[in-house]
């Protein structure tokens, strides 16, 4: 709130930021998405201002959740109503707006080929940012009595896997709902199954 004593004049122009101190309680009103909720008159006089605000977290959050390919975005602590944009690995991949509240919901497609060191940032237009990483697939083989199968986790769910050797696609499968995989095949012929221990990409 700023008040004015019943002597002053109405404010005008830019009276309400005059001073230093009023100056910085505007600032602060600003930054908190402050906004006019209420005003308080004497003899047909604006004397008082109250603003309503909402306070942000110190640095802003962000989480996702995967459904088929589609990954969905949470973030909060952001700018409210700003506009947000969404990279990974440097390239941009998605825009969006900031609810008043400072929340983001974004869906964007899941990236084809994830890895631990690359990072996916949502940033707004005043430069709060939140980042995470999106976990690799593991996948683990496994041969028994001329069977082989390739098992998984990470993966997206409920979607087309491909087991691939050498570039050779040599089964096909789809994920579990809770993004494991197990994908049972006959062994390639060129290797030995004893050696093969990781040589399916996914």
């Amino acid at each position: 709130m700023y008040y004015t004593t019943v002597a002053d004049d109405p404010p005008e122009g830019n009276q309400v930021v005059g001073t230093s101190a009023q100056h910085q309680f505007r600032l602060l009103i600003e930054r908190y998405g402050g906004r006019l909720v209420h005003t308080v008159y004497y003899r047909h006089e604006g004397k008082a201002w109250i603003c309503q605000l909402t306070t942000r977290l110190p640095h802003p959050v962000l989480s996702y959740a995967v459904g088929g390919s589609a990954l969905t975005l949470h973030g909060a602590g952001f700018t409210g109503g700003a506009q947000v944009t969404v990279a990974y690995n440097g390239h941009q991949i998605a825009r969006g707006q900031a609810r008043p509240d400072g929340s983001v919901s974004l869906s964007v497609r899941y990236p084809a080929r994830p890895r631990p060191r690359y990072v996916l940032t949502m940033t707004d237009t005043a430069g709060r940012y939140a980042s995470v990483t999106l976990p690799k697939p593991s996948a683990a083989y496994s041969a028994e009595r001329g069977a082989a199968t390739v098992t998984g986790a990470g993966f997206r769910r409920s979607s087309p896997v491909t087991v691939t050797y050498h570039g050779t696609v040599i089964a096909r499968g789809r994920s579990a709902g809770d993004g494991s995989v197990s994908v049972s095949f006959r062994p390639p012929a060129r290797s030995p199954i004893a050696s093969a221990t990781a040589p399916c990409s996914c």
